[in-house]
C-alpha cells in the first residue's frame, strides 16, 4: 500500500495527539477563569435643541407699501390688528375687518386682515427685529409686493 503525503501527514497529526493527550498530568489543575467582556451602555441620543421661536409681538410697518400693524404672539399663533396706511391711523383698530389672524412656525410667518385683502408671508430675520417676504394688498388693485417689515422700538 502506498501512502500519499496528505494521508500520512494526516495519520502521524492524529498520533501525535493521541500521545499527547495520554501523556497528561493528573495534578490539580488551575480553573481557566474568563471574565465576559464589558457590556458597553448604549450611547444615549443627543437632546434636540429647539429652535427658539422669534417673538413677533409689538408694532410692525412695511417698509414698501407703509402698512402699520400690531401683532400678538401666543406660541405659534399670531393675532392682532391692521393699524393703518402711510399716516393715516384707522380710528377704531378693533373693527372686525381690521382683526388679523395667522400663524407662526420656525421662522415662517403668515398673516392676514380682511381690509384691503392684506396679506403677509415670510420670514423673521434672527432676532426677530425685521421680516422678509411678500406683502398682498387690495387697497390699488390687488398685488404682491416683496416688502420687509421692521419691528418698532
Amino acid at each position: 500500500m502506498k501512502l500519499t503525503p496528505r494521508i500520512l501527514g494526516l495519520s502521524s497529526g492524529l498520533a501525535l495527539a493521541v500521545m499527547l493527550g495520554a501523556c497528561g498530568d493528573d495534578g490539580p489543575t488551575t480553573p481557566v477563569v474568563t471574565t465576559p467582556p464589558p457590556t458597553l451602555a448604549p450611547t444615549p441620543a443627543p437632546t434636540p435643541t429647539p429652535t427658539p421661536v422669534p417673538a413677533v409681538s409689538g408694532f410692525w410697518d412695511s417698509e414698501a407699501r407703509r402698512w402699520h400693524f400690531r401683532l400678538e404672539q401666543q406660541g405659534t399663533t399670531i393675532t392682532g390688528s391692521l393699524l393703518g396706511y402711510r399716516d393715516v391711523y384707522y380710528s377704531n383698530p378693533e373693527d372686525p375687518e381690521l382683526k388679523i389672524t395667522g400663524t407662526l412656525v420656525g421662522s415662517q410667518i403668515d398673516f392676514h386682515a380682511n381690509a384691503f385683502g392684506t396679506n403677509f408671508t415670510g420670514t423673521v430675520q434672527a432676532g426677530g427685529l425685521r421680516m422678509t417676504g411678500t406683502l398682498r394688498d387690495c387697497a390699488n388693485g390687488c398685488r404682491n409686493y416683496g416688502d420687509e417689515l421692521v419691528k418698532q422700538p
